[in-house]
């Protein structure tokens, strides 16, 4: 209770520290009766002028640690993404979106069907500039796009210019080949059973 107590006033005193708001996260989960980081960064961090991208970041890292839940760390990924104010900037941080992107492919099951999908689609909205984001769907995202979308994907990329290594025939070769060895392979172990 000591160190929690000391811990929140540190944060009363410097509520951007992104520091004393790990420390505090880390003291807080010992005592989990309720969730007194979430409340802290509710009530005196993430208001007003101090909000910034690191700090919505503490939100969802706590989030993804043990106190929450799919749901609750897509709710801080949304509250970043969606419900703050521009002198924030975490809606047009590239890096967050591909994150949330990430997040969403790898809890699909928990998740509203195609949510990383339209996920990146917001995102590509929101950072066209991002060629790291616009390739989350040649990476992250590839086994769940169609091919229509894919090609639409590279044509967007072309026209802003940014350069691609791999030509789009030589990529869907590619992925066609990988498909035929799937199902290749797929044969032989319901052959095997």
């Amino acid at each position: 209770m000591y160190l929690s107590d000391q811990f929140r006033r540190c944060i009363q005193l410097f509520p951007t520290n992104v520091n004393f708001l790990a420390l505090f996260d880390w003291v807080a989960s010992n005592l989990r009766i309720d969730d007194k980081f979430r409340n802290v960064l509710n009530d005196q961090v993430l208001i007003g002028n101090q909000d910034s991208v690191a700090l919505r970041v503490c939100a969802i890292t706590h989030e993804l640690g043990a106190s929450g839940s799919t749901y609750s760390t897509a709710a801080a990924f949304s509250r970043a993404l969606f419900d703050t104010s521009e002198a924030v900037g975490s809606s047009s941080s590239a890096w967050l979106w591909t994150c949330y992107v990430r997040f969403c492919q790898a809890r699909a099951g928990g998740l509203p069907k195609d949510s990383a999908k339209r996920a990146y689609y917001r995102g590509v909205g929101r950072c066209p500039w991002a060629k790291g984001l616009a390739m989350e769907a040649f990476t992250t995202l590839v086994r769940g796009m169609t091919s229509a979308e894919l090609k639409a994907g590279y044509s967007s990329v072309e026209v802003k210019g940014l350069r691609i290594h791999v030509g789009m025939e030589e990529f869907m070769e590619r992925r066609k080949l990988e498909k035929e060895k799937e199902r290749e392979r797929q044969r032989h172990r319901e052959k095997g059973r």
